[in-house]
């Protein structure tokens, strides 16, 4: 008996619905913690005014500070024991005021060269010496002879030590070698403070500090033993 094909295929599937996978949660990004920069601490500024004084070597000063005033003569000189880190000079028909080169007082407070040091320090005023001031600094040994043919700027000492205190003065220190000592008082400066330093109290962090250090070395040291 012969019997009916039959089919054998298999049911028809569906295939599966896709299901798309949950979507990850937005991974914020990783912020580098930033160590915001140390700035000084302002300085006195605009304390001259724009005319000039009667030897037309200076700027009128706005104002002074009577501490100040003890530490400087008129002249420039500085009283108490204290010397300039620049050299200081004489220049002919200019009377006793002292003068210093202004290229050697950028170079030891790190401008980069005496225009950068005039810009910045607007109370200061620049004296361009002249062909008989030159040749008379050449002759002190203040300038070689190759800058008697370029331009030479001077500044009085007395306008440098005005703007920068303990900075111009040799084993300077805060308060003590400041001009404007009032001033770096209220700052929060102390004599403890050496001539240059940004902020108040910056040479006991460093000592807390070497403190820390020290010691934690002597402690691994022990413990090696």
């Amino acid at each position: 008996m012969c019997l009916g094909s039959q089919d054998t295929s298999m049911p028809h599937q569906s295939a599966p619905a896709y299901i798309p996978p949950p979507a990850l949660a937005a991974v914020p990004p990783k912020t580098t913690p930033t160590k915001s920069a140390v700035r000084a601490l302002p300085t006195v500024r605009d304390h001259t005014t724009d005319q000039l004084n009667e030897t037309s070597d200076e700027y009128i000063p706005r104002g002074i500070d009577e501490l100040g005033e003890k530490k400087v003569m008129s002249n420039g000189v500085l009283l108490g024991g204290r010397t300039y880190r620049c050299r200081t000079f004489l220049v002919p028909n200019r009377g006793d005021k002292l003068f210093m080169l202004a290229a050697e007082c950028a170079r030891i407070l790190s401008y980069r060269d005496s225009y950068l040091l005039f810009n910045k320090n607007r109370s200061l005023y620049k004296i361009f010496a002249s062909q008989a001031e030159k040749d008379d600094l050449f002759e002190k040994e203040i300038i070689p002879f190759s800058h008697c043919s370029r331009q030479v700027a001077i500044v009085t000492a007395r306008s440098m030590f005005r703007q920068f205190g303990s900075k111009v003065v040799e084993g300077g220190c805060r308060v003590r070698d400041d001009y404007w000592e009032q001033h770096a008082r209220m700052q929060g400066f102390t004599e403890t403070d050496l001539a240059g330093e940004k902020r108040p109290g910056a040479v006991k962090d460093r000592e807390a500090v070497e403190g820390q250090t020290n010691g934690s070395c002597k402690e691994r040291c022990i413990r090696a033993q």
